[in-house]
């Protein structure tokens, strides 16, 4: 393919071509928004990058060390023809790249910008030189398709990016986020924003730029002091009594029936500071009987309801409050209690008489998420006026800034969905629960490399994560990344499937469940389809997989193995896998005799491909590497390492130096082993 615009006769630097914008008014919006979008998105994947260009070349410019990225902006909706005749009209020097932003992709640009994506990451590939080919002429055939010169190589060059008019701005906000965060910054967020913009319209009137170290002044100017991250306290903590505060309630003298009391108070502390809360309970209780104190029915209230004896603690507390109806923790108690047992009309009585006699951030955050979780008019804001009130008391409160968070981005308000779960997160780095809403807000907006980042973080604290699981999965579709989407679906539905599946995977054979993914582009509908008991088809977002649901504990790996040959050590690039049962083994055994043509040598398990029928694909993610393996093309063992160490590296140099590699697969309950040896036709593609 040749390059286009090399010899493009190339306009006067200060005619309207090239300076349209500064002709117009300033304060062109969704212009100002594209041009920090982009940049913001490119200084999160290049730590290059030296300036933003505004109506220096185009609407604006991204400009790296030797390179520039010229941009046009269109708030439209683009059809192919469209964005053909803005590459034919932009001006472009030898080095330099067109980026298009507009509102919106027409399905057909849409389809045919995926298949440059996947030309695109082939070539940059090491596939040999026979399958580039194969490659090349394939997708100049849909070139030719669609009308576009296969001999001209600036439909494949230039960059796309769709942004919708309405979401711009928010999604500005995301890449700031991630910007800030990747540069250990807080900032006033809305001052920080505003400057921003206020300095690009000022830009636009003398065509001036923006560099990377005025960037990080504007943040320095702006910056706020971070926040104590500490984690609060259980809940129930602070309630606790004290030995010698019970003592007093007790009203005993004797030393000796102090001795034996404070000894056993005692116990039931440690006991409850070790969350053995049925030990602390039977002392308390056996107190409880005896003396008939209203402090020690509290603790028995208490550790009840931490029992999940909501009955009891029910009843603990009706004799606290016959006591005193003033006692504003056994209304607390008690609206838990009838929560937990589902009676929501009653529990939300308790709290807001609770709330009537002492501000607490309990009744406040359980009278929130009662709210959140009901149907009725108005709820989500009734929810939200609870947690705010929440935070009003107690600003470090964790589970108020997630809800918060959640609340607001079933509202539609992101910004702050984004302000409340990084809040979250400051409090409680470790919060699993934080990091799997924070990924998918993050996918939400299509950037789906961070939201893969904080999804997998989430797993790390909870490796069955229902949100998580389905988070990567969808982001591993969109992206193309095929195969690791199966592996993530096969995870979900192995812990999740009665989300889709009430009745069970193996009582639902012909089943189908029907998905709605909302996105802030477009919205994708897709399938789920039961083949049989351990077989799922999924068709959603123009893709069709067979998710095998398989439970074993296999494991696929890659790296060297050493072999005595002779007088000599050989290490030998090797990828395999370790399957725990003998049926699956068997059945993997039969299935590639069955396919492929092997020769066996020796009567042992040593086999040789002399067909060529078998092709190994090993992909580099920053990670962990993905491995399939093709028997005539059929993909009979796909899977991901559990880590990235070194095995790739090795595996890597040793078969550029042999030019060959072996496949082994292990029964780990028998050893028995099945080797094929010589396989040349391996594609490594390194991370890019």
């Amino acid at each position: 393919m040749k390059s286009e615009g090399d010899n493009m006769q190339m306009p006067s630097y200060f005619g309207p071509q090239l300076m349209g914008g500064i002709h117009n008014s300033a304060g062109l919006s969704y212009q100002d928004t594209c041009a920090l979008y982009n940049f913001f998105t490119y200084l999160n994947k290049d730590d290059e990058l030296l300036s933003l260009g505004v109506e220096m070349v185009n609407d604006f410019s991204i400009h790296k060390e030797g390179n520039i990225i010229t941009a046009q902006v269109k708030k439209q909706t683009l059809s192919l023809k469209d964005m053909l005749k803005i590459l034919e009209k932009t001006p472009l020097k030898r080095n330099d790249t067109i980026l298009v932003v507009c509102a919106q992709f027409d399905d057909e640009l849409r389809q045919i910008i995926k298949k440059r994506e996947r030309f695109r990451y082939a070539m940059q590939s090491d596939l040999d030189s026979d399958w580039k080919e194969t490659i090349i002429s394939d997708f100049e055939a849909e070139l030719v398709k669609k009308e576009i010169d296969p001999k001209s190589n600036l439909f494949v060059k230039s960059e796309y990016v769709e942004l919708p008019a309405d979401m711009a701005h928010m999604a500005l906000f995301f890449v700031i986020m991630k910007w800030l965060e990747r540069e250990k910054r807080t900032v006033d967020i809305s001052g920080f924003m505003n400057s921003l913009s206020v300095y690009i319209q000022k830009l636009r009137e003398t065509s001036g730029s923006l560099s990377l170290k005025q960037l990080k002044e504007f943040a320095e100017e702006h910056s706020t002091k971070s926040l104590v991250t500490e984690i609060i306290e259980t809940a129930y903590k602070s309630q606790f009594i004290q030995p010698t505060e019970l003592m007093s309630v007790l009203g005993e003298t004797k030393d000796e029936i102090y001795r034996q009391l404070e000894k056993r108070i005692q116990e039931a502390q440690e006991h409850f500071n070790n969350q053995e809360f049925s030990e602390s309970l039977e002392i308390y209780s056996s107190l409880e009987t005896i003396f008939r104190k209203k402090l020690l029915k509290f603790q028995c209230a208490i550790l009840h309801e931490l029992l999940n004896n909501y009955d009891c603690a029910i009843k603990y507390c009706d004799e606290i409050i016959k006591m005193d109806p003033t006692h504003y923790e056994a209304y607390l108690i008690r609206g838990l209690s009838l929560k937990a047992l589902k009676r929501f009309e009653e529990a939300m009585e308790q709290f807001e008489y609770s709330l009537s006699l002492k501000a607490s951030v309990l009744a406040h955050y359980n009278l929130g998420y009662i709210y959140f979780t009901s149907q009725s008019v108005d709820s989500t804001k009734k929810a939200i006026e609870h947690f705010k009130s929440c935070l009003e008391i107690d600003s470090m409160f964790k589970y108020a800034h997630l809800n918060l968070s959640i609340a607001y981005f079933q509202m539609g308000i992101y910004g702050d969905s984004l302000k409340h779960i990084n809040k979250a997160l400051d409090i409680d780095p470790e919060s699993y629960e934080a990091l799997a809403h924070k990924g998918e807000l993050y996918r939400f907006f299509g950037l789906y490399d961070d939201a893969i980042d904080y999804f997998e973080q989430c797993l790390t604290k909870q490796k069955e994560n229902q949100q998580a699981l389905f988070g990567l999965a969808l982001c591993f579709t969109e992206k193309g990344y095929l195969s690791e989407a199966a592996i993530y679906y096969k995870r979900f539905f192995k812990f999740h499937s009665d989300k889709f599946f009430k009745n069970g995977i193996s009582n639902s054979i012909g089943r189908k469940a029907i998905i709605v993914d909302l996105g802030w582009k477009r919205t994708v509908y897709g399938h789920f389809e039961v083949i049989k008991e351990n077989l799922i088809y999924v068709d959603i977002a123009g893709v069709q997989l067979k998710v095998s649901l398989s439970v074993a504990k296999d494991y696929i790996f890659i790296g060297c193995v050493q072999f005595n040959v002779e007088t000599n050590t050989i290490i030998y690039p090797t990828v395999g896998k370790f399957m725990e049962t003998k049926e699956d083994f068997q059945a993997l055994i039969y299935k590639i005799q069955e396919t492929a043509q092997l020769e066996q040598f020796f009567d042992k398990p040593l086999f040789v491909d002399f067909n060529h029928s078998i092709e190994i694909n090993i992909e580099e993610r920053e990670k962990y590497v993905l491995i399939e393996m093709f028997f005539f093309d059929q993909p009979l063992v796909v899977g991901i390492t559990d880590q990235k160490g070194d095995g790739f590296k090795s595996f890597k140099d040793y078969f550029e130096l042999y030019g060959q590699c072996r496949i082994h697969f292990e029964c780990v309950k028998t050893s028995e082993v099945f080797v094929i040896d010589g396989i040349s036709k391996v594609i490594i593609k390194p991370l890019v």
